[in-house]
């Protein structure tokens, strides 16, 4: 459960700013935490399974908002956001109505029914692969979830047509770290050892040799003359990007401090 698991105990965790506390439930008044309980486990008594998914995921997409970690704003008092990449508690703070966050997640203008309804209207087709192969017959859709280190395991070289990509930048975003709040209500375990960032236990050096692999994959899947997109939001490790990267994949790249690139795979020689 939340209440019983500790905040991982790690530098960049803590901001310098006014910690959260040594545990999970100190980042929610104790209202929130009991109504986010109750919440939870009323969901997980349903009995229609993809009903039961689908509310799980409207909860995860607002539990944060219920937690100590949003701000008080004066140009929108009755809104806030997760604000620091850290699990750090504002010295002024906002406690958000826990059924008022879901009934939005759920009805709101980008809440769960706007974006089913949305994705009714775009995906006219659904049959979902069980593997690539199968995308060569009736299959249109492929679901994975992956290490992007062995992504030839589960797709052949030369066989995709676009990618885009958003990689992480270096530690600016502890992602596994900042996704444990989620997990522990889903009852996923965390792995923090593959993740591929810069923390108390990686340097630049890791990083950048483990993005480095990582594109090498990407690259080998990828089609000849076809394109890869990647998005990188960091001035300081823009140049450890582009090194990252295979030296027949870079080309022309954009110096502003949000950079999108969009490269081509040079056509190989017959």
């Amino acid at each position: 459960m939340v209440s019983q698991r500790r905040i991982p105990e790690r530098h960049h965790l803590c901001t310098g700013r006014r910690e959260a506390g040594p545990h999970f439930y100190d980042l929610f008044t104790k209202r929130n935490l009991r109504a986010l309980s109750l919440l939870w486990e009323s969901i997980q008594e349903l009995s229609h399974v993809p009903t039961r998914e689908l509310m799980s995921f409207a909860f995860t997409s607002m539990s944060h908002l219920a937690s100590k970690m949003t701000p008080t704003r004066p140009s929108r008092p009755f809104s806030s956001f997760w604000a620091i990449n850290s699990y750090w508690v504002p010295p002024s703070y906002m406690e958000s109505n826990v059924w008022m966050l879901f009934e939005s997640a759920v009805n709101g203008r980008q809440g769960l029914v706007s974006a089913k309804q949305d994705s009714n209207r775009t995906v006219t087709k659904w049959k979902e692969a069980k593997r690539f192969g199968d995308l060569q017959d009736e299959a249109n859709i492929f679901l994975k979830a992956h290490n992007t280190l062995e992504l030839q395991e589960i797709i052949p070289d030369d066989s995709v047509d676009y990618v885009f990509t958003d990689p992480p930048y270096g530690g600016s975003v502890p992602y596994a770290e900042l996704c444990t709040m989620w997990a522990l209500w889903k009852g996923f375990k965390t792995n923090y050892d593959d993740e591929i960032t810069i923390n108390d236990e990686k340097n630049f050096e890791y990083y950048h040799k483990m993005l480095q692999a990582a594109f090498r994959q990407v690259y080998k899947v990828l089609k000849s003359g076809k394109y890869l997109t990647v998005t990188f939001h960091s001035m300081t490790l823009r140049s450890g990007i582009q090194s990252s990267m295979p030296l027949s994949l870079v080309g022309s790249i954009s110096r502003r401090l949000c950079i999108s690139l969009q490269l081509e795979r040079p056509q190989r020689d017959c």
